[in-house]
């Protein structure tokens, strides 16, 4: 068992010297990322993201990972810090809709 209690774990990535693990552990009803030894020691939880991650990816020298967002963003986060930039931005939510869409109108 990898991460915090008796939850799934899934989606691993180890580096390359088998030392560290990331992975995806359901917090809630979503997933986030955590990462730790690969025995399941000293883990940590790196994303809270409302609406979890998709996928993650762990740098072969287990300095950094890469988390997909739900949304569709990309986030690059420092292991040792836990420090989290936004590569790519998930795409704006359309929250309302203007008017009725006509094929071949200007709408």
């Amino acid at each position: 068992q990898l991460g915090p209690g008796d939850r799934d774990s899934f989606g691993a990535s180890i580096s390359d010297d088998g030392s560290r693990v990331a992975y995806l552990t359901r917090l809630g009803d979503v997933a986030q990322v955590i990462v730790s030894g690969v025995d399941g020691a000293n883990w940590k939880q790196l994303t809270a993201e409302p609406e979890g991650i998709a996928e993650v990816a762990l740098s072969g020298d287990g300095a950094t990972v890469w988390a997909a967002t739900m949304r569709g963003g990309l986030l690059k986060i420092d292991v040792a810090t836990g420090a989290s930039t936004q590569v790519i931005a998930a795409p704006p939510r359309i929250t309302r809709h203007l008017g009725s869409l006509v094929p071949g109108s200007y709408n």
